[in-house]
């Protein structure tokens, strides 16, 4: 598989909890794909969470990728047997003790999504090993997980509270596994 073949690729991953309730899907586009040095991948991708339930979904305005996760296939994807795993701090943790407002959020309707895109990066060898790589040339399998919310607060009284209005998502969605690959004669490119 080339760099090519795999831009623009979408994989598509449904959470099936609480389908009474709310059911949501990610659907993740490599952008682009560049690294700034040699031992880093970059992309830029896109995201998508759909409503493909049938009723209203509650979800929270702040989205952002919690962990990514690269298996060198798809078996290892599948059993989390991870060559590179990054968990990244609570984007929100400044609001994360708040209570949560209903005018933080956004009524998703049944078939509706939202777009929003963000950067990742993989590593290729460890910072102060370099004999010791992470991933090797060839293809691997990126997978994200997106979190739904910066609040720590107990979603069970807010769920009860806005039942009306929709079902409130607070569950994060991990993505199906997408293609990409490392190539030893990939350029390196200039990165702000």
């Amino acid at each position: 598989m080339t760099l090519d073949q795999t831009i623009g690729n979408t994989r598509s991953h449904t959470l099936f909890q609480n389908l009474a309730k709310g059911q949501l899907e990610l659907n993740t586009t490599i952008l682009e794909q560049k690294s700034c040095s040699l031992d880093h991948v970059g992309f830029k991708l896109r995201l998508t969470l759909r409503n493909v339930g049938k009723g209203r979904v509650i979800l929270h305005r702040e989205k952002g990728i919690s962990r990514i996760m690269v298996s060198g296939n798809l078996a290892g994807a599948a059993t989390k047997r991870y060559e590179q795993e990054q968990r990244f701090d609570d984007p929100g943790a400044v609001t994360g003790f708040d209570t949560p407002t209903l005018s933080n959020f956004t009524m998703l309707e049944p078939g509706e999504g939202i777009n929003f895109e963000e950067s990742v990066s993989v590593y290729l060898f460890k910072a102060k090993r370099r004999t010791e790589q992470f991933l090797r040339k060839g293809t691997h399998f990126l997978q994200v997980d997106v979190a739904s919310g910066p609040y720590i607060a107990d979603p069970a009284p807010f769920r009860s509270d806005w039942s009306e209005k929709g079902y409130l998502w607070f569950e994060g969605i991990i993505s199906e596994p997408m293609a990409f690959t490392i190539s030893n004669d990939r350029q390196i490119t200039q990165c702000r």
